[in-house]
């Protein structure tokens, strides 16, 4: 891509799914150095925004929250003057999980909040929504065990979209069904902590 002029265009989109791919894979420094290299391409726009999420999700398997942070910032400064909902949802995702890494569970509930009105706009990417119904679920669990529950409505809203996920996943292929029901059971897992007696 870098060679056909697109070095700072599809090639960083490129690295970016690299880099998000060996993230969940474990190579963490191969991640980071994909995120370094198309860094020192210069994007701008929708891949900067794609190479933002992805520094930020680094950063914050990293400990370095604050640096999360920054990214999480400037992300969302660019989504917000290039009008990319589909992006909204990612980084709703990562504001999540970082608020959950501070302790503020119910800061993180508002944002799964915020993502389920990306939802209900139309973006259903399965592999959006379900991780980010699974931290809704935490956030809920969490809020309740240090004596916070949010809003009971919230969380009406909440199960009515995993069961929505699940009818989903009953029309789906075997492989993304799967997908759901992982899911769905580390959902179900955050539930149970909130109950007396639950399984470890």
């Amino acid at each position: 891509m870098a060679g056909l002029g697109l070095g700072r265009t599809s090639s960083v989109s490129l690295r970016v799914v690299a880099a998000n791919g060996l993230f969940r894979a474990g190579a963490w420094d191969e991640a980071e150095r994909e995120v370094a290299t198309a860094w020192s391409a210069g994007p701008s726009g929708a891949q900067m925004l794609e190479l933002r999420l992805a520094r930020a999700r680094l950063r914050m398997g990293r400990g370095d929250l604050d640096g999360s942070d920054v990214d999480l910032t400037a992300a969302e400064l660019i989504a917000g003057s290039t009008g990319l909902p589909k992006q909204r949802l990612p980084l709703l995702i990562l504001r999540a999980g970082l608020e959950m890494w501070r302790g503020n569970p119910e800061l993180a509930f508002a944002h799964v909040g915020k993502g389920l009105d990306v939802v209900e706009s139309g973006i259903d990417d399965v592999f959006a929504v379900a991780p980010l119904l699974w931290h809704g679920a935490r956030a809920h669990a969490q809020a309740v065990l240090a004596g916070r529950p949010p809003d009971a409505s919230g969380l009406r809203r909440l199960r009515r979209h995993r069961r929505d996920l699940l009818d989903r996943g009953d029309r789906s292929a075997p492989a993304l069904r799967g997908v759901i029901a992982s899911y769905e059971a580390m959902c179900s897992a955050e539930d149970a902590r909130t109950t007396a007696g639950s399984d470890p």
